[in-house]
């Protein structure tokens, strides 16, 4: 049996006794087999997901040949039979091969053997792990690292107890003090200690731990310890006498208040559940690229039907906010606490806030926060590393979404039931307006008391906000646990720009619950974006058909997806807009800022996005924030911020050739035009072998380089282009027809190198998506009207006139405008322009880039037509 240690430094030893060092030798394949070992799902998982985390930068050919490799790899060192295969699509480890410590640490704790775990918990997941280029990875690890560094913290808290009532106080105060140690913000678990210390009769221990506390506390975040903490160490260190008992006499779970120190009523301390803490989750990963709507989240755990329900309920004093104050009308509902002691209920926990949220939002008159800006901010989930405290956590996530009222809750089991609790407070005075449940159901039918909790916030909630919520009764009954997990699962692959799997798992769900209206809503986007617009028209009729039934954000979401398919940008913006004014500071509003920059309102646009916190919610690691910044600063001429912004999305994002991209460009723009070729070059160099070569990206960049006129580096580096790319496919065995992406790239440098003819010939063969078709002919055209063919680029605009395709965009009319533009009709041309941007063709930086604008940028009425449509009046 071999022996894969992960926590802490790692180690895999064969069934002799030795160590396997050259498995440990390579990071990423270690990676690998880690990822693997900690698969969840059945113990399998799909190849695709494999690629898309370790080699997200790479083709499908290359990736799936890495992945091959570094299988073979790994079997050559651990065993032919170190995986097993389910089809050809899924692979796993075999169990009866390879033990792995993550694994044993969730399986004492399972078994309530938490003294077991912490033998087995040696420090953090993979420390010091550095993959470059795995984004994915990267975020995947950090977060597992962080919730098993919980779990071990509960591990140890929940020994202390154990050993506390069994009268042994010393081991006692070391399992509690390493608690601490592992989760050093947590104040309920702080004050255990300091108690524990007390009754050992180790006061001066007991202040030093305090003392280390609130220093690290003001350092770090300028605050005090907790009004409860403070009464605890002063009542320890004033007392001449010996110490008081532990206080904490009852089952105190981790986060749960002191009920010596809280003053709350007899029956509010009844509802406090028993057991403690985290537990261990399913697999889960984060992804970092996003659509309207999107959430960074990923639920890979569909492993028990039983797996459970909870909700909100905790969080005693808030720190009172600074101004200005929080939008009392404004709610969120916080992500429950999950006291199971078992992470398989983890997903239940989600479903009913974000079921809570729905039908609060439903109402129509409460302003309630997407669940997506919940998940997004990972400090407002239990096992963050960090303030640990509900208090701190429910005040973060007031101060990030701007909500004055709170609700918070926990949930756990006792014998075949599970029992939840809510609260709704009010963030602005600290109290608590409304206690709720618990509410309790079996555990094999959960979503009963999801429903009940859900009618019983609705019911308190609303006459304390608006009058007219009075006589709000009636909240709508969740979907089937399976279709919600699926739809969440889709959502992930959403996030990553896996639309295939995307599409695959929300059909999934829609299947098994054809009532629940979200997972068709997303899949009408994924079809869009995957250019399928006849499947996501279909969903947008049956959509449209169930409005009465739809809440404002997504009606407006709706709208947006409406406004898409008809080529209204217009529209979409006005869509936008609505949604943004319901989510303030989330995605929607990015996306807001997005579609007026589409329309060219450029100041609006950088209003928005001068007014966002991408520190804050959905927007924290979001690189299309960054991106789109950037996108409007250029359009704008402001190139030094545009160059500060472009600094600040390499420093965050530094795997990212679109990235480096961004600066390149910035650099290109601010007269540094050497520097901005270095910087991709770098760039180029330190990435993978694997990588192929950034062709469009670095044609983009000659372009720019001309465009602020660095002529003579432009156009060498449109010789150099060419040279790699032709050395590159001629190593490789590649030819530049077998994909028609490369085709049209290869053409593009080809036209830039003023080899004509043989840039036509690779334009002659249509591809058969339209969208693609159109510009393979419209590209043609205009390579004949500028090599002096002016009869056959005649030609080809009137066939692009004969299209006669739904969801074009507007690309044919912008095509025959570049092509009139090349024959010298500039009036003509603008006309054509116009009518593309009227149909979906949209604004961007692209077009200062573009065929046209080379043929029109001398022609005053096409200049006036690219200033920004809401500049002031004369300027």
């Amino acid at each position: 049996m071999i022996k894969f240690s992960i926590l802490g430094s790692p180690v895999l030893i064969d069934s002799a006794g030795n160590e396997i060092g050259t498995v440990l030798a390579q990071p990423k394949r270690l990676a690998l087999l880690a990822f693997i070992a900690l698969a969840e799902r059945e113990d399998f998982l799909r190849r695709d997901t494999l690629l898309a985390m370790f080699w997200p930068d790479s083709d499908e050919e290359r990736a799936r040949t890495a992945l091959r490799q570094a299988i073979r790899f790994l079997r050559s060192n651990l065993g032919d039979d170190i995986f097993l295969t389910r089809g050809n699509d899924e692979i796993g480890l075999n169990q009866d091969r390879i033990t792995c410590d993550v694994r044993l640490f969730f399986d004492a704790l399972k078994e309530k053997n938490p003294g077991l775990a912490l033998e087995y918990y040696r420090g953090d997941l993979l420390p010091g792990l550095l993959i470059t280029g795995c984004s994915d990875f990267e975020d995947w690890l950090s977060d597992k690292r962080n919730r098993i560094r919980a779990m071990a913290s509960s591990a140890a808290f929940t020994a202390g107890k154990s050993s506390e009532t069994a009268g042994n106080l010393s081991e006692a105060v070391e399992y509690v003090r390493r608690s601490h140690e592992l989760t050093p913000g947590d104040e309920s678990i702080l004050q255990y200690l300091l108690s524990l210390l007390d009754r050992s009769g180790n006061r001066s221990a007991a202040l030093r731990v305090y003392e280390q506390f609130s220093s690290k506390l003001r350092e770090d975040f300028d605050a005090d310890p907790s009004p409860e903490t403070t009464a605890l160490i002063n009542r320890i260190t004033s007392r001449k006498t010996g110490p008081e008992p532990v206080e904490t006499t009852h089952d105190l779970a981790i986060g749960e208040t002191d009920p010596q120190t809280d003053p709350q009523t007899d029956d509010e301390a009844a509802t406090n559940p028993p057991g403690s803490g985290d537990s261990p989750e399913y697999l889960h990963s984060k992804q970092d690229m996003a659509l309207p709507g999107s959430i960074k989240y990923v639920w890979i755990s569909l492993v028990v039907i039983l797996s459970l329900t909870a909700l909100i309920l905790f969080y005693f004093f808030y720190p009172a906010p600074e101004d200005p104050p929080l939008n009392p009308r404004r709610v969120v509902v916080a992500v429950p606490e999950n006291l199971t002691g078992q992470a398989i209920y983890d997903p239940v926990g989600n479903m009913a806030a974000d079921w809570i949220t729905l039908n609060l939002t439903r109402t129509g008159f409460l302003e309630v926060v997407p669940y997506t800006s919940v998940l997004a901010s990972s400090r407002t989930r239990p096992g963050t590393p960090g303030l640990q405290d509900p208090s701190s956590l429910a005040l973060r996530l007031a101060t990030e979404t701007g909500a004055g009222t709170v609700i918070t809750g926990t949930y756990y089991l006792e014998n075949d039931l599970i029992y939840f609790h809510a609260r709704i407070v009010d963030m602005n005075s600290n109290r608590v307006l409304k206690m709720i449940g618990p509410e309790s159901a079996s555990v094999t039918a959960p979503l009963e008391a999801i429903t009940e909790l859900g009618k019983a916030v609705l019911t308190e909630i609303a006459p304390l906000l608006d009058p007219r919520g009075t006589h709000v009764q009636v909240a709508m009954s969740p979907p089937s646990y399976e279709s919600y997990l699926a739809y969440m699962e889709g959502l992930q692959f959403f996030i990553a720009g896996n639309y295939k799997e995307c599409v695959n798992r929300l059909k999934y769900g829609s299947g098994l619950d054809p009532s629940y209206v979200l997972p068709r809503l997303v899949l009408a986007i994924c079809h869009i974006n995957r250019f399928e617009w006849d499947q996501a028209d279909s969903l947008r009729l049956q959509i449209e058909a169930e409005r009465e039934h739809l809440g404002p954000f997504e009606k407006a979401t709706l709208d947006h997806v409406s406004a898409w398919l008809r080529g209204d940008f217009t529209a979409a913006w006005q869509a936008g807009k609505k949604a943004a004014a319901l989510t303030p500071g989330s995605i929607p509003e990015y996306g807001y800022g997005q579609e007026a920059r589409r329309i060219n309102r450029l100041n609006e646009a950088y209003r928005v996005f001068s007014g966002l916190n991408p520190d804050h919610g959905e927007l924290r690691e979001f690189l299309p924030y960054w991106l789109e910044k950037g996108e409007i600063l250029h359009m704008l001429g402001k190139y030094e911020e545009e160059l500060e912004t472009a600094r600040q999305t390499v420093e965050r994002f530094p795997n990212r050739m679109i990235s480096t991209y961004h600066l390149a460009r910035a650099y290109a723009a601010t007269g540094s035009p050497v520097t901005a070729i270095l910087v991709m070059e770098r760039a180029i160099e330190s990435g993978s072998p694997a990588d192929p070569y950034p062709a469009g990206a670095m044609i983009n960049l000659a372009l720019e380089l001309g465009r602020h006129g660095a002529y003579d580096l432009a156009g060498k580096l449109h010789v150099t282009v060419l040279e790699k790319v032709e050395s590159e496919w001629e190593e490789s065995g590649i030819t530049y027809t077998s994909d028609p992406d490369r085709r049209y790239t290869y053409a593009r440098i080809l036209h830039l190198n003023g080899r004509y003819e043989q840039a036509i010939s690779l334009l002659e063969t249509e591809p058969d998506n339209v969208n693609t078709r159109i510009s393979f002919l419209g590209f043609k055209g205009l390579l004949l009207a500028e090599s002096g063919n002016t009869d056959e680029a005649e030609h080809v605009a009137q066939q692009l006139r004969s299209t006669n395709e739904p969801w074009t965009l507007g690309q044919e009319y912008y095509w025959r405008a570049a092509i009139a533009a090349a024959t010298g009709q500039k009036e003509e041309a603008l006309l054509l322009f116009r009518e593309s941007l009227s149909r979906g063709y949209t604004y961007g930086a692209w077009i200062h880039l573009s065929h046209l604008y080379r043929h029109m940028e001398d022609y005053e009425p096409f200049q006036e037509l690219l200033k920004p449509a809401d500049r002031d009046p004369g300027s």
